[in-house]
């Protein structure tokens, strides 16, 4: 009997551990047991082989950058919503006039 973990996007019962039951109507189901991990492990092996080869460092590289550009576009949509509240401050002080005679409602 192998144990199996159920993928929360899968279909199926869920309650066989063997996947028979989710064959029989025709679904797949994912799951990850024991296999899939074995399988990972070996995949992980294969592309990294050590902590210190070059595609390590690439990846760990890649995830670097990966996340500086996350920093970076969250700062500069910092930078852009700053400016437009200025903007809206800056109109809403210059256009008292017509707010007061009602044609701008939302200062």
């Amino acid at each position: 009997m192998r144990r199996t973990f159920s993928c929360c996007c899968g279909g199926g019962s869920g309650s066989d551990s063997d996947g028979s039951a989710a064959e029989k109507n025709g679904k797949s189901v994912n799951r990850f047991d024991l296999e899939f991990l074995r399988r990972s492990l070996l995949i992980h092996r294969l592309l990294f082989p050590s902590w210190r080869s070059a595609q390590a460092a690439l990846a760990a590289a890649l995830l670097a950058l990966g996340a500086a550009e996350q920093v970076v576009g969250y700062y500069v949509g910092l930078i852009t919503s700053d400016y437009y509240q200025a903007r809206e401050r800056h109109f809403c002080l210059k256009s008292r006039g017509f707010q007061r005679m009602g044609a701008i409602q939302k200062c």
